[in-house]
């Protein structure tokens, strides 16, 4: 009767969406930590993968396949397997996923800018030194795990540090900054007159009249305001974590939460509006990841000179613009402060 009960209790687990997530989360962030960024092994589960599961670290089971550039990741028996596509990251693999093209080159950003120059600035201002000291050697700093603070005034960095074995272009994960970077790339559709941000959203399954969701405009989504069951809580019950770590066609996902409110009356901070703009990005600029990929690159990052860029793509070839763009410390530290 033992026997059989944790049989059940193991089986079931299986099917439990926040172990489910945070496998899937530990595969992926591994995969891309020490794929994309070089990153050590026991630094990057101690530091991100730990931090994000919680006391769930303690039946985490793992395995690198440095040849193959895999990462398999388990709790109990839930099961995730990551894999990394030069040019493209890492993605999550399930049944079903579309391969991704090869990687084109990228386009070729200006080697200097009037941003800041290819070296880190080091300061004499004392107040600043102060302050950048006070970030890595103070206390509780440790516990920070900071990789990268730049200080930025008038359109110029005037200082910047880096944690040991970080530099200016060491990519690290941009986690909801993200969200910025498909703010930006969504302007210049608009601009580009190939997105109308008041017309309804143009997503599968929102197309019936009747349906509320029908309402919700790319305007709606980009503020965060769709009125869609879909809030961020990183507990692994919430649609977001579900959406990135336990889903291949993560703008399917988004598109089938329930409307809850209607669009433009609260405001409520969630992935999943951003997954459904980015999806939609990636259907206007056409061409697939590979397509997404070089409107992207000619179009927003050669312009700023921001340079190794990874965008990485679910297994439909979404763009997860929510979350999951790789770029040097220097400018996913200071991206929401670039100038125009």
């Amino acid at each position: 009767m033992v026997l059989a009960t944790l049989a059940f209790i193991l089986a079931a687990s299986s099917q439990a969406p926040p172990l489910r997530t945070g496998a899937g989360s530990v595969a992926h962030n591994l995969c891309s930590s020490i794929f994309i960024s070089s990153l050590p092994e026991k630094e990057t589960y101690d530091e991100l993968v730990g931090g994000l599961i919680g006391p769930a670290r303690l039946l985490v089971r793992y395995h690198i396949d440095r040849s193959a550039k895999t990462v398999d990741a388990s709790i109990l028996v839930a099961h995730a397997h990551a894999v990394f596509t030069p040019g493209y990251g890492c993605r999550l693999t399930y049944p079903g996923d579309g391969p991704l093209p090869a990687p084109e080159p990228q386009t070729e950003a200006p080697a200097s800018d009037s941003f800041a120059p290819p070296d880190a600035v080091q300061t004499q201002n004392p107040a600043l030194k102060a302050a950048l000291d006070e970030a890595f050697e103070g206390a509780g700093a440790g516990e920070r795990h900071l990789k990268a603070a730049v200080i930025v005034k008038d359109g110029r960095v005037m200082a910047e540090r880096y944690a040991p074995g970080f530099g200016i272009d060491t990519p690290v994960m941009s986690f909801s900054v993200a969200k910025s970077v498909t703010n930006a790339l969504l302007g210049i559709l608009v601009r580009q007159g190939k997105v109308n941000m008041y017309a309804p959203a143009p997503v599968t399954g929102w197309q019936d009249p009747n349906d509320p969701r029908a309402r919700i405009t790319p305007n709606n989504l980009l503020r965060m305001e769709s009125g869609l069951d879909a809030a961020k809580t990183g507990s692994g019950f919430d649609p977001a974590s579900q959406m990135l770590y336990d889903s291949s066609d993560m703008g399917a996902f988004a598109s089938r939460r329930r409307w809850k409110i209607p669009p433009a009356t609260q405001w409520e901070y969630t992935s999943v509006d951003t997954l459904l703009l980015a999806r939609m990005m990636s259907q206007v600029a056409g061409g697939g990841p590979a397509g997404f990929r070089r409107f992207a690159e000619t179009e927003l990052f050669a312009p700023i000179g921001m340079k190794n860029v990874t965008l990485e793509f679910d297994g439909a070839g979404t763009f997860i613009g929510s979350s999951h763009v790789r770029s040097g410390s220097r400018l996913c530290a200071i991206w929401p402060a670039l100038p125009e």
